[in-house]
């Protein structure tokens, strides 16, 4: 019966998956479709609309693939239901925006498929919150936790009657009013769905800090998993900072940023299905190393090319002269080596103290079996090695007598 139950829910994930992709390039289509419609620029255009389908596609894989492997786990199908959701609203939108630019399809389908886009773009953050709070073995952090859940399933239901019963446009896809409002509650259902969406961003905090709750009370294991889905956020938090400081031209901003929505479900995916999952700590610190490395190379590049404009200024009259940047560029390359070793010494020191100080007693240890003959000292040197860098309850040497 159990391998029933599981080949079931293997084959509802992946069917969930596959409508989902089918979904969103469904959506696709009758985006590229209603381009040649209207002249109007719409608010997202079918090419950016493609790229997004990156991340989203990655992720109804991924959630498919951990529900299907571990249909136990709530955050696989957490991740799946999202990703679907989201799906679904790039079909519905599309197909609304396309029939109210056609302009021959009735107003009362185009409010549904507009409420429609509206359910599933609140299911979606909905699911997100879920999927922090069973995140990664599927379970809430304790049994009090269970509340959590309760709430952001209650705000969901909530905030799309209080959607379903607003007066007024339904802007999610046209600027059609809606013909299930009810003008008689004021401002109550528009209060109600700010209610919603304010509670589902609070219990997605409360997601994070479990997480972090998670992190110092777990095992190895979870570490490394939730060290893994850190990284992902890290990176994507990274990638959506950068539009404050500077903007890519055309559709390359949203290259940009559909590479970092990907980092999430690649990096959830794998987490909880374990892939390669201590390889986790050698990316952090070649990440940081590499960073902190390229930040200092380019102080030393753009530095060495203001002084030596102003060292070779009052010589030649103009400090911009090939000489500025060949000088400069030695200057770098010169600088890498020394720099990289210095610098991932700093972040050993810094973030991976204890492997930082094994490498230490290792390195000791090479010197001192070079250069040590006596047996009992060398014994004694490798026991402290052992003692020092494993960390046994008990550690013995046995030396076996040679023969003649």
């Amino acid at each position: 019966m159990t391998g029933q139950k599981s080949g079931k829910s293997a084959l509802f994930a992946w069917s969930i998956s596959g409508i989902g992709v089918l979904s969103s390039f469904a959506g696709i289509i009758f985006a590229y479709q209603y381009r040649a419609i209207t002249v109007v620029d719409t608010y997202v255009t079918w090419q950016s609309r493609l790229i997004g389908l990156i991340p989203l596609v990655l992720g109804l894989l991924i959630g498919g693939l951990i529900a299907a492997r571990q249909p136990k786990n709530r955050a696989g199908w957490a991740l799946l239901a999202g990703m679907f959701a989201s799906s679904f609203q790039t079909l519905v939108e599309s197909l609304g925006i396309y029939g109210y630019r056609l302009g021959h399809w009735p107003d009362g389908l185009i409010v549904l498929l507009s409420f429609f886009a509206g359910v599933a773009w609140t299911s979606t953050f909905a699911m997100v919150s879920l999927l922090l709070l069973w995140f990664p073995n599927g379970d809430y952090l304790t049994r009090r936790w269970r509340i959590t859940g309760w709430i952001t399933s209650v705000a969901m239901v909530l905030g799309i009657a209080g959607a379903s019963v607003m007066a007024g446009p339904l802007a999610m896809v046209a600027p059609l009013d809606n013909p299930f409002g009810i003008p008689g509650l004021g401002r109550l259902p528009e209060l109600i769905l700010v209610w919603s969406a304010f509670t589902i961003f609070g219990m997605a905090l409360l997601g994070v800090l479990s997480i972090i709750i998670r992190y110092r009370r777990s095992s190895e294991i979870a570490r490394q998993q939730i060290k893994w889905f850190g990284l992902g956020a890290t990176l994507f938090g990274i990638i959506l900072a950068s539009d404050l400081f500077f903007e890519l031209p055309g559709l390359w901003e949203s290259v940009k940023e559909s590479l970092g929505l990907a980092f999430l479900p690649l990096t959830i995916g794998i987490s909880i299905l374990r892939f390669r999952l201590y390889d986790i700590d050698l990316i952090i610190r070649r990440t940081l190393q590499y960073t902190l490395l390229t930040g200092l190379l380019a102080l030393a590049y753009f530095g060495g090319v203001v002084v030596l404009q102003g060292l070779l200024e009052p010589l030649t009259g103009s400090g911009q002269t090939p000489l500025v940047t060949v000088v400069t560029t030695l200057i770098v390359a010169a600088l890498f080596s020394p720099l990289r070793a210095r610098t991932q010494a700093f972040i050993d020191r810094r973030f991976f103290r204890q492997k930082y100080n094994a490498e230490q007693m290792l390195d000791a240890f090479a010197r001192i079996a070079r250069d040590e003959v006596d047996l009992d000292n060398l014994a004694g040197a490798l026991l402290g090695v052992v003692e020092g860098t494993v960390q046994p309850r008990g550690v013995e040497l046995w030396l076996g007598e040679g023969r003649r």
